[in-house]
């Protein structure tokens, strides 16, 4: 099985959330299956990480794949919108999407 790596948020890239709380520090890594696009696991570092933990968890209990996180409701404005971030980051890159996209 190989698997991919995507970040979609990270010290050069920060999500909206942590940027409006003024500590763009932090990283959320998304690992998935090359071939399926299924989820295999997910990297947090943040403070803030505690309140995305519960989709992280929710993603690979489920099988979703990285195009289910892509397509699933990210609250803006919220530390678990990077996961989606993250997930979009293979199509997109980060920076040059809006605020909320």
């Amino acid at each position: 099985m190989a698997a991919r790596s995507v970040s979609g948020f990270s010290p050069s890239r920060p999500s909206p959330a942590p940027r409006v709380n003024q500590d763009p520090t932090g990283l959320i890594k998304i690992v998935v299956d090359a071939a399926s696009d299924r989820v295999l696991g997910v990297h947090m570092l943040a403070e803030e990480a505690g309140e995305a933990i519960y989709a992280a968890t929710l993603a690979l209990r489920f099988g979703a794949t990285r195009q289910d996180l892509v397509e699933t409701l990210a609250p803006y404005l919220t530390f678990a919108e990077g996961i989606r971030l993250a997930a979009q980051a293979v199509e997109r890159d980060p920076a040059k999407m809006s605020c909320c996209a």
